[in-house]
């Protein structure tokens, strides 16, 4: 069947997928632990009807069993046949009209993610006209080295200016100061092992990379008011308005024919007469991960580095990272990792070796760094993109010789081959150009305003490639927690008027009462909402909530004089709040005006659930599988397997053409759960629906995040298959979405 495609490549329930056969069936057992307990609780029972007890309790074990080993069964089947599909061959399904109706109106109002930068993320030359008159006042021997260069560049046809830079001035070993990177691929292997156990320890919600950060986070939608009751109800857009645009309307792809950090890096600056660049490169990239992570600006101390900073050696003792004679970058990133770093006001720079203050360090540290590529002494053009897509700016070597020194614009391709001996910053590209945008530290009397563009693999630049990020600024970290946001979804057919009442850590919210002292939200038909006021969304253990039809379709009261336990396990542990997502449908409407009885239903337990929901829905009764499977989320939102369950919701949902339903759910998955084995996996298929409803920019995206966004569950076969989908979107894009 199609729906057992999806777990071949390692997607299996959470049970199997750590290798427990057992923990199914321990699923089951929920149901039993009642019945036994009343066993226990009737001493004076006849012998017959302990022996009927005891043979009833062994055929609900028995059932328990059978039921738990169908659902391994189904995981296994499923795990034999699936693959990634292509787009080729999923653009024939057939779109909903559910997925259609209002959906036009929705994709013209929005902004589409552009693949174009803005010129302001790119160089500026507002310091041409100072080197022009500058020049016109150089010593003769200066103008005879500028006009023997300008005539080789024009004889080998050559595409960069050069002009009396106040670098021709400085001797050349204070200009640069890198020193060589011994042992390299030993110390490379060692640094991105520790790197890959340190951001597996972070996670995704621990120290999310840059690519992770585009995804937006879902909108609080404010309770009902003036001008905020918009005809046709609210709701958290969340389908066509996904992912943040960092740069302009761009999202960084390594597949993007320019790319530019720079409005994250701000002006050049000067590291004088000291050899200090390896500082420089590195507290850049480090200010830039701050600015992008945590949208935090800081300025901090290249001084202090030079002052301060140690780290292991190559001989394996404490060694001084650098001073004005030299320094390793790689050093000083060990140093800001486990030291941290200083401001600028607090340690100004001074250009030459000084005495070390370490008090003056601040709480703001590297989270984890590694190198590009530890086995080529030069990363790819494409490695190094996908890693600037990634982390941000990356510090890296190059070499510099006077030429070099002489830059004032163009693309400098003067393409020698030597030992590197300088740190620079790579904050873009421009494959139009075959070059990187590069951030020196030589002030803004050099280059473009202190940028340069240099040709791919031109002077080896690239060598010794670093990245590093950062963890958000409010510490991340796993802790018990006692309430859980609120999502909730209209699948009525029409719009709903819904009346809430909460209970956080001081009280219910509106105070328990009459339907004024409530908060009404309503919810458009086939929208969702997180609910809030103020902008922050509330945060409950119980709430109580009911709705009723703007078009008098029904009710739904189920929950109107009772509670709804939002943390019904009592606690849970996790690094952020989660979220409980309550549904309204056909199936919880009331009856008669009532809400529908549930007394004489059989209560299924977690694993029967789950298999009995997964066979519905592989037997093509989706509305019956989904119903299930939505029942194990609201009834264990807590349960490792949530997750996986709400990816099969939305594939059902895929399965009937009903994408902008599916996508509702996996956006869920890959928000709420970034660190779960389903997240590559639904933005897999997310990417594929997008393309079902003529949405480009966003399937583009999604392929993006899985073949570059270093999400753990991206087997190298999906990552693959997302680069062949970002191939095919580049060829044939405009057939698939106009």
């Amino acid at each position: 069947m199609i729906l057992e495609s999806l777990l071949l490549l390692g997607l299996s329930t959470t049970a199997l997928a750590h290798g427990d056969e057992g923990a199914l069936a321990d699923q089951g057992n929920d149901a039993l632990a009642t019945f036994d307990d009343s066993l226990d609780d009737e001493p004076n029972s006849s012998s017959a009807a302990i022996r009927a007890a005891q043979a009833k309790k062994q055929r609900a074990k028995k059932k328990a069993k059978a039921s738990a080993e169908a659902a391994k069964a189904a995981a296994v089947r499923a795990k034999k046949k699936v693959r990634p599909k292509k787009i080729a061959q999923e653009k024939r399904r057939k779109k909903a009209k559910a997925d259609l109706k209002g959906d036009a109106v929705k994709k013209k109002k929005r902004k589409k993610i552009s693949r174009k930068m803005p010129p302001r993320a790119f160089t500026s030359k507002k310091n041409q006209a100072k080197l022009q008159q500058r020049e016109k006042a150089a010593p003769k021997r200066v103008k005879e080295r500028l006009a023997l260069q300008r005539a080789q560049i024009k004889k080998q046809k050559k595409r960069y200016r050069v002009a009396y830079t106040k670098a021709l001035e400085i001797p050349r070993a204070q200009l640069t100061g890198l020193k060589p990177l011994e042992n390299a691929r030993e110390v490379k292997r060692k640094q991105n092992k520790k790197a890959k156990a340190k951001m597996a320890t972070l996670g995704v919600v621990g120290a999310p990379n840059m690519m992770q950060q585009m995804l937006r986070n879902p909108v609080v939608v404010e309770p009902d008011g003036p001008g905020n009751s918009p005809a046709g109800g609210k709701s958290s857009d969340r389908v066509n308005d996904p992912f943040n645009t960092p740069v302009g309307d761009a999202t960084c792809s390594p597949s993007m024919t320019a790319w530019s950090w720079k409005e994250y890096v701000g002006e050049a600056r000067s590291q004088g007469t000291c050899g200090s660049c390896w500082a420089f490169a590195t507290l850049t990239v480090f200010e830039a991960a701050e600015k992008i992570v945590n949208n935090l600006v800081f300025d901090f101390s290249e001084q202090h580095l030079v002052n301060c900073a140690k780290a292991k050696g190559f001989s394996g003792g404490i060694e001084d990272a650098g001073t004005c004679q030299g320094g390793y970058m790689h050093m000083v990133f060990d140093y800001l990792e486990e030291a941290g770093a200083a401001t600028e006001d607090a340690v100004p720079y001074e250009a030459k070796d000084m005495t070390c203050e370490p008090g003056k360090a601040t709480k703001h540290k590297v989270a984890a760094w590694g190198f590009v590529d530890q086995f080529s002494s030069v990363p790819s053009t494409s490695k190094l993109k996908a890693s600037i897509c990634k982390y941000g700016p990356a510090a890296v070597a190059v070499h510099v010789n006077e030429s070099f020194t002489m830059y004032a614009g163009g693309v400098y391709d003067e393409n020698v081959n030597a030992s590197v001996n300088h740190a620079v910053v790579i904050v873009g590209w421009d494959d139009l150009r075959g070059a990187w945008l590069v951030r020196n530290s030589w002030g803004t009397w050099w280059g473009e305003d202190g940028y340069m563009w240099i040709k791919y693999g031109s002077n080896n630049i690239g060598a010794q490639a670093v990245w590093a990020t950062v963890a958000p600024d409010k510490p991340v970290e796993v802790v018990e927690r006692k309430r859980r946001k609120l999502n909730l979804r209209n699948k009525t057919g029409s719009a709903l008027e819904v009346q809430v009442q909460y209970r956080n850590r001081t009280g219910w919210k509106p105070a328990l009462g009459p339907a004024k002292d409530t908060l009404t939200y309503t919810i458009a038909d086939g929208g969702e909402a997180l609910v809030g006021i103020d902008g922050e969304s509330i945060r409950a253990d119980k709430v109580r909530v009911w709705a009723k039809s703007t078009s008098g379709g029904g009710t739904w009261t189920e929950y109107k004089s009772k509670d709804l336990a939002l943390v019904p396990e009592g606690t849970y542990a996790s690094k952020k709040l989660q979220t409980f997502a309550y549904t309204f449908n056909s199936d919880n409407r009331d009856v008669g005006g009532k809400p529908k009885s549930t007394k004489s239903k059989k209560r299924r337990s977690k694993a029967e659930l789950f298999s009995d929901g997964y066979a519905a829905i592989d037997t093509g009764k989706h509305d019956r599988g989904r119903n299930m499977l939505s029942k194990f989320v609201e009834r264990y939102p807590g349960d490792p397997q949530v997750p996986e369950v709400m990816f099969w919701i939305g594939y059902s949902h895929y399965l009937e053409g009903s994408f902008y339903e599916a996508l509702m759910e996996w956006y869920d998955v890959v928000v709420d759960y970034p660190d779960h084995d389903f997240v590559a996996y639904a933005l897999y298929y997310s990417g594929l629906a997008y393309v079902e409803r003529e949405q480009c920019d966003l399937a583009q995206t999604c392929f993006d995040l899985v073949a570059y966004g270093g999400y753990p569950s991206a087997t190298d076969e999906w990552v693959a298959a997302a680069q062949g989908q970002i191939s095919d979107l580049a060829k044939n894009g405009k057939k698939y979405c106009g």
